[in-house]
């Protein structure tokens, strides 16, 4: 059979995170290898296990390849490569628009994020939205019609340095 390879989803971390690794083989393949495009990192137990632990170099930000690389089975089949990133956050100064003004869509519901409560674009992953009424009540994310016509207020928490901003939200339907 075919020799495959899998090295997993690309993920997005905090600096200093170890990235748990899920790599599978298939087809002749018995044994894999994992190298990274930087160096400087560790695989743990060893760059050998499939389901290692990525450990980075210290307070590296940006972007790393891993490839998992299997054995050149016996027979007609090649080696085979499968690579993932990891993106590792920089926290810088956390920067909230001092308002924005929140047009409600048809449906009147909308799912806040914090690239819409950010200056500038911001990987998700690394950020934690929540939105308050002005008597302080935290209601999520999610933003419905009977919050037409007040003014909210997001916070958007690093979650990688707990560093926090707020914003504050006018809500309008300028659909009706």
């Amino acid at each position: 059979p075919a020799t495959t390879v899998n090295a997993g989803n690309d993920q997005i971390l905090c600096r200093n995170t170890n990235a748990q690794l899920a790599g599978v083989i298939g087809g002749g393949a018995t044994s894999a290898t994992w190298s990274a495009s930087i160096p400087g990192g560790v695989f743990l137990p060893n760059a050998n296990t499939l389901n290692a632990v990525y450990d980075p170099p210290t307070n590296y930000s940006g972007t790393v390849t891993l490839a998992l690389t299997t054995n050149d089975p016996a027979g007609p089949c090649n080696l085979a490569t499968d690579q993932m990133l990891i993106h590792y956050g920089n926290p810088d100064a956390l920067v909230c628009n001092d308002q924005i003004t929140l047009a409600m869509d048809e449906d009147c519901n909308v799912q806040l994020t914090a690239d819409m409560l950010l200056e500038g674009d911001v990987p998700e992953e690394l950020y934690q939205v929540n939105v308050f009424t002005s008597q302080g009540i935290n209601i999520g994310t999610n933003v419905t019609s009977q919050y037409v016509g007040s003014t909210l207020v997001g916070r958007v928490k690093d979650i990688c340095t707990g560093n926090v901003c707020y914003t504050n939200i006018n809500v309008v339907d300028n659909l009706a």
